[in-house]
C-alpha cells in the first residue's frame, strides 16, 4: 500500500481500505494491474471495463521511479488487456487543476470530449430544517440490488456494476432509499463523514427532474441531522436540467473534470 499512501492527494477520496477490497473483488469487469521493477510494487491502475467499453479509475506511481515510464507502461498493458476483451473504447476523467496528468494522458494519444461538473452544497450557507415528509431507509446489499434497474443513473453503468464487486468486500460506503411522502426517489450512496461524496446517485424513472429535488431534500435532511458540514455531487455536464435544478435547491459548481477517451480499435 505504500504506492497509494504516497499518492493519497491525487487519489482522492478513495481510501485504504478500497483498495484492498478491489483485490479481493479482482476478476469480472473489474481489475487491478502493478507495475514491479527489481520484485518492488512501484505502481498500479486500477480499470473497469463492460459492455464494449472501458474505463480507467485511477492510476499511481511510487515516489522515486516517476519519470522512467511506468505509468506509461501501466497505461498500454490497460489498453492492450481492454481491447483483448473486446473493449473499443476507454474513458477516464481528469481534474482540471491537475496539470501533470492532463499532459499525460494528452501525449498518450487521449482527447478530451466532455465535463463532469462537481456540485457542492454547504449546511451553514443555508437555513434547513429537517422535513418531516422525507424518509431515508437504509439499505443492505441485498436490497440494493433489488432496485438496481428501477431507477436511472446519471452516470457510467460501466463502473457502478464494477463497483457492485468490490462492495461486497468494502464496510466504508452506506446506501439509502429516498421516499418523499412515500413516493420512491431515488438511491443514494456514500461515506458517511463531515464532507458527503456522493458515490452513486440514481433518480426514479418517473419525473426525475422532482425526483432530484426530493433526492436533495433527503440529503440536506441527513446533513442537519448527522451535522454534515458539505456534500459534493458529481454532474456530466450535458446533464443540463439536473445542474440547473441543482444550482436552484442551492448547489454551486465547485470543481470541473475533464472527460478524455481514446479510441483502441
Amino acid at each position: 500500500m505504500d504506492v497509494y499512501l504516497e499518492n493519497r492527494d491525487v487519489l482522492e477520496e478513495a481510501d485504504e481500505e478500497w483498495y484492498k477490497s478491489i483485490v479481493m473483488a479482482n476478476g469480472k469487469q473489474n481489475m487491478l494491474l502493478v507495475a514491479c521493477l527489481d520484485n518492488e510494487v512501484v505502481g498500479f491502475l486500477h480499470l473497469y471495463y463492460g459492455g464494449g467499453k472501458g474505463y480507467i479509475e485511477s492510476i499511481a506511481v511510487k515516489e522515486g521511479y516517476k519519470g522512467i515510464g511506468v505509468g506509461r507502461k501501466l497505461l498500454s498493458e490497460a489498453e492492450k488487456i481492454l481491447k483483448r476483451r473486446g473493449i473499443s473504447k476507454v474513458r477516464l476523467n481528469v481534474k482540471h487543476n491537475n496539470l501533470k496528468a492532463l499532459s499525460f494522458y494528452l501525449r498518450n494519444g487521449y482527447s478530451i470530449d466532455g465535463v463532469t461538473m462537481i456540485m457542492k452544497w454547504e449546511t451553514e450557507e443555508e437555513d434547513v430544517s429537517t422535513d418531516a415528509n422525507v424518509k431515508l431507509i437504509k439499505l443492505s446489499r441485498e436490497d440494493l440490488r433489488k432496485i438496481y434497474g428501477l431507477t436511472s443513473t446519471w452516470w457510467s453503468t460501466v463502473t457502478e456494476r464494477a463497483d457492485r464487486e468490490i462492495y461486497k468486500y468494502y464496510k466504508g460506503e452506506v446506501a439509502y432509499a429516498i421516499y418523499v411522502e412515500d413516493r420512491f426517489c431515488g438511491v443514494i450512496e456514500f461515506e458517511p463523514e463531515e464532507t458527503l461524496h456522493i458515490d452513486y446517485l440514481s433518480v426514479s424513472h418517473s419525473n426525475p427532474q422532482q425526483a432530484l429535488k426530493n433526492i436533495i431534500k433527503g440529503l440536506k435532511t441527513y446533513a442537519m441531522k448527522n451535522s454534515i458540514r458539505e456534500v459534493i455531487i458529481p454532474v456530466d455536464s450535458t446533464k443540463k436540467l439536473f445542474i440547473q435544478t441543482m444550482i436552484e435547491e442551492g448547489f454551486k459548481i465547485f470543481d470541473v473534470e475533464y472527460k478524455f477517451y481514446k479510441d483502441l480499435d
